[in-house]
């Protein structure tokens, strides 16, 4: 039995009247919910006390917005909620864990180790295996800051004084300038809200999927490895690569 989808049609909210509508039809619903709320004995607690109640009181459930039934729906419904959340995440983490779609993927870590460069690459590299870690480990704050450095340590492969420049003089194609400002626009609007915001007395935490900017970081590295496969080639035949101009 797949214990959310159960608790999706146990908590549906066109089931709730029908529910709330006798003491019977809710000790039925009370009978197949309360073995579902897993992994939370605080939820758990609370939810079977209001039961309790609503059963040795079945005259105040009918029209009252906070009875012990309404309220042991409630529960019911914000527990499937954060289960429902918990599984997206997990799913947008496994692939993570896997090993088959990470961060930043395996064979570019290893294209980034091979090169032949003046440049010395051990620290961007470090970066993106810290990213992989990081994300994998939930721990969303610290993918935001180091895909900033990530931004800021690069610009010299594209002979760039900052990040700016790689999308407004680097002559990399119409596409690949549009994204390198969508990928800079994000992590840093996103960076500076991590980096900069003072403690507040109701917070909110970041989901994967806002700093999840794969495909765009992936286009930046495949350049740089490009830009370097290039320069190599060019300096073991004819001297040193002359990039494309700016304009």
């Amino acid at each position: 039995m797949d214990i959310l989808e159960e608790l999706k049609r146990l908590t549906a909210d066109d089931e709730r009247e029908s529910i709330l509508s006798s003491i019977n039809n809710f000790k039925d619903w009370v009978s197949e919910v309360g073995p579902l709320l897993v992994d939370d004995p605080e939820c758990k607690t609370r939810f079977e006390l209001l039961t309790k109640k609503a059963e040795d009181h079945p005259w105040i459930f009918l029209n009252f917005p906070n009875s012990p039934m309404r309220d042991a729906f409630r529960i019911a419904v914000r527990f499937t909620r954060e289960m429902e959340v918990k599984s997206i995440k997990g799913n947008a983490l496994e692939g993570v864990k896997s090993g088959n779609s990470a961060y930043v993927s395996q064979e570019r870590l290893k294209q980034l180790e091979s090169l032949k460069s003046d440049f010395d690459y051990s620290r961007l590299i470090a970066f993106l295996k810290e990213i992989n870690l990081a994300f994998e480990s939930e721990m969303f704050f610290s993918v935001g800051c180091l895909l900033r450095s990530v931004l800021d340590h690069v610009p010299p492969v594209f002979e760039c004084p900052n990040f700016k420049g790689v999308y407004s003089n680097y002559s990399g194609g119409r596409s690949f300038k549009y994204s390198m400002k969508n990928l800079d626009d994000q992590i840093r609007n996103i960076a500076d809200s991590y980096l900069h915001t003072h403690i507040r007395k109701k917070e909110s935490l970041p989901e994967p999927q806002q700093v999840d900017v794969r495909t765009l970081l992936d286009k930046l590295l495949e350049e740089v490895i490009r830009i370097e496969g290039a320069r190599h080639s060019q300096d073991a035949t004819q001297g040193p690569l002359r990039l494309p101009e700016r304009f």
